[in-house]
């Protein structure tokens, strides 16, 4: 049976802070009614309508495209895309508002276009613009905020009448339809009336619409709180946008016609609209804008392409074989087939010509490798070309590609001057209400105290516990009224999560585009300038057919520049990276030991527990070493096996000879997504194409149904292939339990290559790499202090901030081994680069002659002066003077730059004051620097250590397994990783290195308090080993307390906190 009703005016979560639901959501709701037709009209966006359009497609709705829009008198009006030119239209519209041009036409030039914005421009439609273009667009009159209903309010039915006249003319009667909404509230039905009779006598159509915002109960309350949080109001406070029922919910079909019953036409109206609005957002045909600066005249794209990957494999391979050429020809094909010659082109260019270094799947291509955009060679390390492309696949090639941090803005600034703002934007990110941010809104709208709310929100860090819990400990501080303010607070918090609050820019996602962006989805100015960014995320850019390139700022790989920029400075050595060798003894010892602080995804407690154990002895181990310290593995309970095979405690065994060959580089063991695809095709006879579509299905979220489909498949067709049903089925058993965790292959080897070069550089020019790492702050898993104090016990110099040395950032002032390395100005907490550099400019004009005159000349401010008197960096100049003395006379000169009215005029007397005495002086050095350099902060507690019978870091891994033991450190690292079910993992360090601690749930959760909040800790525990392995399982936690003397204030250091 025929649905009597098509809904044409719908808000989604993408109405931001108006409505709570994701368009699947409305999707699901809407065919479980009996919906045939429904449309998605959110507040002066598009954001969710590729995802609104294929669920509907997937759910057999048939999808209508608008926007309720804001005009510059504040009316509101639904608009509609009768067709894809009705559809860029409006996207025209909105995204010439969002970015201020004069015209829908364009900006006056591009830098206007680029010029940024500090906030969100408001959609103000000017009347003007829609009467010249809205060929295409259905206009429905609108909610209360529409220009009839508010003349009616208003002005009266004369003002209404002349709105109705004006509106006719600008759109005539089969575009513009009366939009008439009864939801039982106070005047609908009044309005409603008057509306209807305004349209007979102008001769205008009339639509009935629901005005949907939620779907029940629940979700409506939802909304009242986003409201709320958008009006910055609490529940207390009425407001006319607050919704004072549920009866926006979207009800079934034949409810609505039965409320508009008496007005058969307005129900009827809205099934002739829904069929005259026919898009589809498929934007495969524009992907590509021309690229004459890339293609020659009289060559194809696709020319360009094959010549370039021929000649990057004759300087890759130093020739062509006959293995080269066949992967070649194969992979050139199917580009072609697909059409995306031109993506690769352009990848090409921005890898060449910023140092950029694909990775992820895209290492699986020959012809990427050839073409310099990846540095992994797909053929000596067997990786699987249609794991990244292949024909049957419905996903276009996806290529992230990484930069150095200057590099990365260079790349982007020349896409932009390339291509143009009509054809290249930045992808967006929907910054959702997660925990912490939820409750902060949500308590400041329930109107609760703001410590509790404080205290709440920080429970659910890192290292966070239940909400629910937490809120019982409080509840007592509390009155009746609000606690149950705090009940609801538990209750809709969850409610809030993953409901988008704002947008912001992807970190590196963008769209190069043959069509106009601003036809695409509407695009808005970026806070930073030189930005322009599109209203969808990389999974609506994918699934409307365009192609993202991510361009990614990796800082590892500005360390690695860096440091190699420095060998060169310093030596006049060259390291050729593309060259470097693969098997240097000195790079797999550094693995083997576990001494990897400081290099790029090795260093981390899970990779130094796990590297004595598996031995890397090759790259191929690093790759896999690299792929397997990752939640997926861990999860999928892979890890164990693979690390226990390496040890040679379970012998490595095959469940069918055909595995062999594609499991023996992991003994047995899945460990890539690529096997996956190779094992479908060995044992169930798949093509390339169907074992990826199989990958991809297995690693989805599937019912039992579907899952047991998959199965079937598998067994189906390993029975055709020979493969005994009874090992077919343990096999389909190991990819399942693989498939939602795995780890790309060709990804894990991009990261291993990197990972490698840092490796090389720590054994080879320490000093330089120190230097980079230092300069390039903040990255990695370990803050300064462990970077430089591991330096340090590694025999590496490194020396104060100087006002007459440093420069801004970190220098190598010896040479790249044994250093010295000198930290710059810009690592004191407070100066900030700006001072550093004008400190830096006014020493380079002249030298200073006291420390009076950095002041002067740099112009710093008291604080500033603090800071650098504080840790040194004026000793240089003023060697016979104590610090404190030094500061008083400062301070004085700096406030010489804002002089205040003083009553009398008299000399301030001179003051003699003494300095810091060690404990003071390196507590001052931790709170400016971060660290001390000329002591550990742990020797301050050198008595109490003893007294406590302390066993430092480096004994403890003499000890024996069960072995009892206290270790005392400060806390440099807390990790609480979802795979570790409640366990806390500690790094503590002394002077003599670091100490890995686990601390299991029951003693977490006894020393919750400590844990979070103290910065060193003495703790009891056993000794748990295994090989070279010593880690402390803790039993007991305290404080260590004050260092026993003279203490200033209370340690400042920040520990790194992960999940």
């Amino acid at each position: 049976m025929t649905a009597p009703y098509a809904e044409l005016h719908v808000h989604s979560c993408f109405s931001l802070l108006d409505a709570p639901c994701h368009p699947e959501q409305l999707v699901e709701r809407a065919a479980a009614l009996g919906y045939e037709h429904l449309a998605l009209t959110d507040h002066d966006a598009l954001h969710g309508v590729v995802r609104f359009v294929r669920a509907a497609e997937r759910s057999g709705i048939h999808p209508i495209v608008g926007a309720e829009v804001t005009m510059e008198d504040g009316s509101h009006l639904t608009l509609l895309a009768e067709d894809e030119r009705g559809y860029a239209t409006l996207s025209r519209l909105l995204s010439a508002a969002r970015l201020g041009w004069p015209t829908p036409e364009g900006p006056d030039g591009t830098e206007a276009a680029l010029a940024g914005s500090s906030e969100r421009r408001a959609v103000a439609l000017p009347w003007r613009w829609l009467a010249d273009y809205h060929d295409g667009l259905i206009v429905l009159t609108g909610c209360r905020q529409g220009p009839l209903a508010r003349a009616l309010e208003r002005g009266g039915r004369a003002a209404a009448w002349a709105w109705a006249r004006r509106l006719r003319r600008l759109f005539g009667t089969d575009r513009c339809f009366v939009e008439l909404q009864d939801h039982g509230e106070r005047g609908d039905r009044e309005r409603c009336a008057e509306l209807l009779a305004l349209a007979r006598a102008a001769g205008l159509p009339v639509v009935a619409t629901g005005n949907v915002h939620y779907l029940d109960r629940l979700s409506w309350w939802v909304h009242d709180i986003l409201v709320c949080i958008r009006e910055g109001i609490t529940v207390d406070t009425p407001h006319p946008a607050r919704k004072t029922s549920a009866t926006y919910r979207l009800v079934a079909p034949a409810t609505m016609a039965q409320r508009f019953c008496a007005v058969p036409d307005a129900v009827a109206n809205t099934l002739r609209i829904a069929e005259r609005c026919q898009v589809s957002l498929d934007f495969r045909q524009v992907r590509f804008p021309p690229l004459p600066h890339l293609v020659p005249p009289g060559e194809t794209p696709m020319q360009v392409l094959r010549r370039q990957a021929y000649e990057g494999a004759r300087r890759r391979y130093g020739g062509l074989s006959e293995t080269v050429v066949r992967q070649l020809e194969h992979e050139l094909g199917v580009i072609e087939r697909l059409g995306v010659a031109e993506f690769f082109l352009i990848c090409a260019d921005l890898a060449n010509r910023f140092r950029g270094r694909g990775r992820g799947s895209a290492a699986d291509s020959l012809v990427a490798y050839c073409l310099g955009i990846t540095q992994v060679d797909p053929l000596a390390h067997r990786l699987l070309f249609e794991r990244f492309l292949n024909e049957e696949r419905p996903s276009m090639p996806d290529i992230d590609i990484d930069f150095g941090l200057e590099d990365r803005e260079r790349a982007i600034a020349y896409v932009y001057a390339t291509y143009g703002v009509e054809h290249a934007a930045m992808v967006c990110n929907y910054v959702t209400f997660q925990s912490r941010s939820a409750i902060r809104d949500l308590g400041r709208v329930l109107g609760l105290p703001a410590e509790i709310v404080d205290e709440l929100a920080r429970s659910q860090g890192r290292l966070g516990e239940p909400l629910a819990a937490v809120a019982r400990v409080l509840a007592p501080r509390l009155s009746e009224d609000q606690r149950r303010r705090l009940a609801w607070l538990v209750r809709l918090a969850p409610q809030l999560e993953d409901i988008p609050r704002h947008l912001s820019v992807h970190v590196g996602g963008m769209v190069i585009a043959g069509r106009p962006v601003v036809e695409l989805v509407p695009v808005e100015p970026s806070r930073m300038p030189g930005r322009i960014v599109l209203g969808w995320d990389k999974r609506d850019i994918e699934e409307a057919g365009l192609i993202k390139t991510d361009l990614l700022c990796v800082r590892a790989l500005s360390v690695v520049h860096q440091a190699v920029e420095l060998v060169e400075r310093s030596t006049g050595v060259r390291i050729d990276l593309e060259r470097l060798p693969l098997d240097d003894p000195a790079v797999y010892r550094q693995l083997q030991e576990a001494d990897t602080i400081g290099t790029y995804q090795v260093e981390s407690r899970a990779q130094q527990q796990s590297l004595p154990r598996t031995r890397p002895e090759r790259f191929e181990d690093l790759i896999a070493q690299v792929a397997i310290i990752r939640p997926g593995p861990i999860q999928g309970g892979m890890v164990h096996p693979y690390i226990r095979r390496r040890q040679g405690i379970e012998p490595v065994r095959f469940l069918h000879p055909k595995l062999e060959p594609i499991l023996r580089e992991t003994l047995g063991v899945i460990l890539y997504q690529e096997q996956v695809l190779e094992v479908a095709m060995a044992i169930a006879g798949m093509t390339a194409g169907q074992a990826d579509a199989f990958r991809r299905a297995m690693g989805s979220k599937r019912s039992r149904a579907a899952m047991e489909a998959l199965r079937g498949d598998f067994l189906a067709g390993a029975e055709r292939n020979g493969v005994p049903r009874s090992i077919a089925e343990r096999i389909f058993a190991q990819m399942a339990a693989f498939a939602e965790f795995g780890f790309c292959k060709s990804h894990a080897a991009a990261l291993a290559r990197t990972a490698y070069e840092t490796l090389w550089l720590r054994a080879h020019y320490p000093a330089a790499l120190l230097c980079a790492l230092l300069d390039n702050q903040p990255m990695g898993f370990y803050a300064p202090e462990v970077l430089i104090w591991d330096a340090l016990r590694r025999g590496i110099r490194v020396l104060p901030p100087d006002v007459t040395r440093s420069a801004v950032g970190t220098t190598l002032v010896g040479d790249p081994v044994h250093g010295p390395v000198r930290l710059g100005l810009a690592s004191v907490r407070g100066i900030g680069r700006a001072a550093a550099e004008r400190i830096v400019a006014a020493r380079h004009t002249r030298p200073f002659c006291d420390a009076a005159d950095v002041v002067r000349r740099a112009a710093l401010a008291p604080e500033q002066v603090e800071a650098l008197v504080l840790v040194g960096a004026f000793d240089a100049l003023s060697p016979a003077i104590g610090r404190r003395e030094l500061l008083w006379q400062l301070l004085a000169v700096a406030a010489e730059r804002t002089p205040a009215a003083r009553l009398l005029e008299a000399d301030e007397p001179s003051v003699t004051l003494t300095g810091p005495d060690v404990v003071e002086q390196t507590f001052l050095d931790y709170a400016i620097l971060g660290f001390c350099l000329d002591r550990h902060l742990m020797e301050l507690y050198a008595r109490q250590r003893r007294i406590l019978r302390v066993v430092p870091a480096a004994r403890l891994r003499t000890l024996s397994h069960g072995a009892t033991a206290r270790i005392a450190g400060l806390v440099v690292c807390r990790q609480a990783p979802p795979t570790a079910r409640g366990v806390l993992f500690l790094t503590l360090e002394d002077e003599t290195g670091l100490v890995n601690v686990i601390v299991p749930p029951p003693v977490r959760e006894q020393y919750r308090a400590i844990l979070r909040r103290q910065p060193v800790l003495v703790i009891d525990g056993r000794v748990e080993r295994e090989g070279s392995l010593a880690s402390l399982v803790a039993e007991e936690v305290r404080p260590l307390g004050r260092p026993l003397g003279p203490v200033a204030e209370r340690v400042r250091t920040l520990s790194h906190d992960f999940r």
